[in-house]
């Protein structure tokens, strides 16, 4: 790595430091060891930084996926050393872009510095924000500018930062890359670097490849990405369609693709599987009751209420994971709702799944009118009074990182022959299995009581309602639920031959072959032919050759 005193000559990842002392290093779980700039070190030996060790990435996913308990923390160190590995491979396989020893420097610290600003339970925090700041769109990156501009004013950093070459242009820059937004910092010539650790243009950037190999890891969730390198290795910065920006080479096109499914499938299987979802409102619930007893002090004196800090960095650096703690230690009455919800997480007595709409392409609908509507239709089912406030409705969405576009018309490709010119592919040059659409909406609708009846009449509401806007229906797969009883599929007696049985099976292994990628079909599939197997040793069930007499 570089300092102001190290020639040009020596690269990025130099064996040790000016004095000769060998870098100190981290043992990543991801990435192996990991030589650590000096510099770098004084951020990370701050508290502001060190408050990431106390901010889960996937927030109260780990009542899930007991894996999930890695941290902002190892996250951006990861983020970092991508960043790192990324710049230095353009700076040497490419030296006419003349990326500077303080532009590298610049890039890693962006990386180490991008999620300083998350809240409580990460994502968590920015939806719990939206339910009490009105109209206010806060997001956790304005939060990363603020503590990042605090760090260096309380530690005192910005001397140290010009003994490695960096000044105010410089930390403007860092603060430019941190939002992926390029002003005045750097020229459009150097706009590629921009792509590297926020990547606004496509998605593609060390952000994103850290997260799904962390998430992956930690969850045992196991998706398709997993060779960053060849990225690394297989991109230019080629001044195209009037900008300079990362391209990569053409045969990298299934790579490609394999980033974009692999975030829609994350989003689907993990960010936003439905008991995940159910949880994380549980949370927002509590931290919604709690937010005006929750108090926080700044560098004025002034007490602030938890949805206040993100105005104060030296109250927000108090406001992480613990707050949970706080509030299920505390005595005060007036936090006793938010106490009864979080028991009610931790003995898994958590508000009730009415169902969700199947995937479509898009879906129009306004939550309040929804609920009313739900709640007047189970209210006349049951006889009594369902109330409005206790359906929560959620909207899902699953795209492929920019939101409703195809990313592929944000991404150039060169070949072998020409690296200095790229173009856009299209249809066939991608494949022939581009999905006709880039973005599906789901509705997700809960009931916050232990309430069979009012459940059941929910279900059935929700079900008309979406009947009505031929939308279908989505629940745990009907064949699968009859299982659970002593009957077979679809009806069949609970005595099924072994000629229907195997069948059955064979079909279900065609249908399960013919999928193109792994989805809730092919999920589905699974499930019931491995419940088929068990219930075809259980010969008080399904008995192969017993007649149903």
């Amino acid at each position: 790595m570089l300092s102001a005193k190290i020639p040009p000559d020596v690269p990025l990842y130099a064996d040790s430091s000016p004095t000769g002392s060998p870098y100190d290093t981290v043992l990543d779980a991801i990435h192996g060891e990991i030589a650590v700039h000096p510099l770098l070190w004084k951020i990370i030996d701050t508290e502001a930084f060190q408050r990431l060790r106390y901010i889960r990435m996937l927030g109260p996913a780990y009542f899930v996926f007991p894996g999930g308990n890695h941290t902002r923390f190892e996250h951006c160190i990861g983020v970092a050393f991508l960043a790192g590995e990324f710049v230095t491979s353009l700076r040497l396989r490419q030296p006419e872009l003349k990326i500077t020893k303080q532009d590298a420097l610049a890039v890693m610290i962006a990386g180490m510095c991008h999620d300083l600003g998350h809240g409580p339970l990460s994502h968590t925090f920015e939806l719990f924000m939206d339910e009490v700041a009105g109209d206010r769109k806060w997001k956790h990156e304005e939060a990363s500018l603020g503590m990042f501009r605090y760090l260096l004013e309380i530690n005192d950093l910005k001397p140290i930062f010009k003994e490695y070459g960096l000044y105010d242009i410089d930390i403007m820059f860092i603060e430019e890359l941190i939002v992926g937004e390029r002003h005045v910092a750097r020229p459009a010539e150097k706009a590629f670097l921009y792509e590297i650790v926020a990547n606004k243009r496509n998605g593609i950037d060390v952000d994103r490849w850290d997260y799904f190999l962390r998430d992956c890891h930690h969850t045992n969730v196991k998706m398709g990405f997993e060779n960053y390198q060849r990225f690394i290795r297989g991109c230019r910065a080629i001044c195209f369609q009037g900008e300079w920006q990362i391209c990569f080479r053409d045969k990298l096109v299934s790579n490609v693709k394999s980033i974009f499914h692999t975030r829609c499938e994350l989003h689907r299987i993990l960010y936003q599987q439905k008991t995940t979802r159910l949880i994380e409102q549980m949370v927002i619930d509590a931290l919604t009751a709690a937010d005006s007893y929750l108090k926080f002090s700044g560098d004025d004196g002034k007490l602030r209420k938890l949805s206040d800090t993100v105005d104060n960095m030296a109250a927000y650096l108090k406001a992480d994971d613990t707050v949970v703690n706080m509030i299920r230690s505390s005595d005060i009455p007036e936090l006793e709702s938010s106490r009864r919800l979080l028991r009610r997480i931790f003995a898994r007595d958590l508000y009730r799944y009415v169902g969700r709409s199947a995937s479509t392409e898009r879906l129009d609908f306004e939550k309040t009118a929804l609920k009313m509507e739900l709640a007047r239709a189970a209210t006349a089912e049951v006889g009594r009074d369902v109330n409005v406030s206790d359906i929560i409705i959620i909207r899902t969405l699953f795209d492929y990182g920019m939101k409703n576009a195809n990313p592929f018309s944000r991404i150039g490709f060169f070949s072998k022959t020409s690296q200095n010119q790229a173009k856009i592919l299209e249809g066939a040059e991608i494949t022939t299995m581009l999905p006709a659409n880039w973005q599906e909406t789901a509705i997700h609708v809960y009931y916050t009581k232990n309430d069979v009846a009012a459940v059941d009449a929910l279900k059935h509401a929700f079900h008309s309602w979406l009947e009505e806007r031929n939308i279908p229906w989505k629940t745990r797969s009907e064949s699968v639920d009859e299982l659970e009883k002593p009957v077979g599929l679809d009806g069949l007696p609970d005595t099924v031959g072994a000629e229907n049985y195997r069948a059955l099976r064979a079909c279900l292994e065609r249908a399960y072959k013919e999928l193109p990628q792994k989805d809730d079909t092919m999920r589905t599939i699974e499930d019931v032919l491995r419940r088929l197997d068990q219930h075809e040793a259980n010969k008080n069930r399904i008995v192969p050759g017993k007649s149903s007499e």
